[in-house]
């Protein structure tokens, strides 16, 4: 997992940094991976899974560092009359939980459009019998500092997505994961590996070669740099895990 999220990091920082001008692209390149969080914030990854014939929802929360560092994972199983529905619990109980971790800047990510609208503007197309869990929501979100949501595809969500099917094979209605699940890093890692071979496609020609850590050691020395800088910001925001 710490592998996955490192190279997530690095590739995140190497997109966002400034750049010379170049020739121009054809074509625009849009993340298809998860992406950390900013300094000082932690992410919190939603999603929800329903069964339709017992009515039954899995909730899938993963939280995470700026620096990709797994940081904890929750699935829950409860009642929801709709798909729907369960999206919005999914979000309540993801904020309950930040509140649970004295987190003081949160970074909130989810798959639902029109959850991730609502909670930015206060307006989408929501059911009027599940309005009332996102002013809830709304309320619970004035106790933190910063508040950032963002909407991704089910692609960068997918670690949340996991817990929230295992949610349905669990005998227990909470269950809280200290460290990832094998599934959970198997996910990240293949969906990382192929995020990066779709990259590589956009150069006339590419040329892989191994070499040993000595080799290395300028892009190792900017690895362990980065993973200090988000461990301090963390340890700054009091965040207790």
């Amino acid at each position: 997992m710490h592998l996955a999220t490192l190279i997530s990091t690095n590739l995140h920082i190497w997109l966002s940094a400034p750049r010379p001008s170049k020739l121009p692209q054809s074509t625009q390149l849009y993340p298809t991976f998860w992406i950390p969080p900013p300094p000082s914030f932690i992410k919190i990854n939603v999603d929800a899974s329903w069964v339709p014939k017992t009515d039954s929802a899995g909730i899938g929360l993963v939280a995470r560092d700026c620096a990709g560092t797994y940081r904890g994972g929750k699935s829950l199983k409860l009642k929801a009359m709709t798909a729907e529905q369960a999206e919005y619990f999914a979000v309540l109980y993801g904020v309950f939980w930040a509140l649970d971790l004295g987190i003081n800047n949160l970074y909130l990510e989810g798959d639902n459009q029109a959850v991730i609208s609502f909670l930015s503007t206060g307006q989408g197309c929501i059911h009027w019998s599940n309005i009332s869990i996102l002013e809830d929501t709304q309320q619970l979100l004035k106790s933190f500092r910063f508040v950032h949501y963002k909407y991704v595809n089910r692609v960068c969500n997918q670690a949340a997505d996991g817990l929230a099917k295992y949610a349905h094979r669990s005998t227990s209605a909470v269950r809280w994961f200290q460290d990832p699940l094998s599934f959970l890093s198997d996910v990240s890692l293949v969906s990382i590996l192929e995020d990066t071979q779709q990259l590589l496609k956009s150069f006339r020609f590419v040329h892989y070669k191994y070499v040993n850590r000595v080799c290395n050691q300028a892009a190792n020395g900017l690895a362990k740099y980065v993973n200090r800088v988000c461990n301090q910001a963390a340890d700054s925001s009091n965040v207790s895990f």
